[in-house]
């Protein structure tokens, strides 16, 4: 699904049509309660912990997710 693109087209068909997407990643998180830096090998997101997908675009052949991150940013990760 990944490798053929069907679930990047998916994300995008999902987030054209104002549907709420949400994303996690593997592990514990055990840096909200007691602060710390996210885990650099995760691209700086903490692990165990939830995402809101905001927006799914691509621009240039980049593929861009922009999520809320638990800091209470805005970024985008490739």
């Amino acid at each position: 699904m990944i490798k053929n693109g069907s679930l990047w087209e998916y994300l995008k068909q999902c987030d054209e049509e104002g549907f709420l997407i949400s994303a996690s990643t593997p592990g514990e998180d055990r840096w909200t309660d007691v602060g710390g830096e996210p885990d650099e090998e995760l691209g700086g997101l903490v692990p165990g912990h939830a995402y809101s997908v905001l927006q799914v675009k691509e621009y240039k052949n980049l593929k861009l997710v922009n999520i809320r991150n638990p800091w209470g940013n805005f970024e985008w990760y490739l």
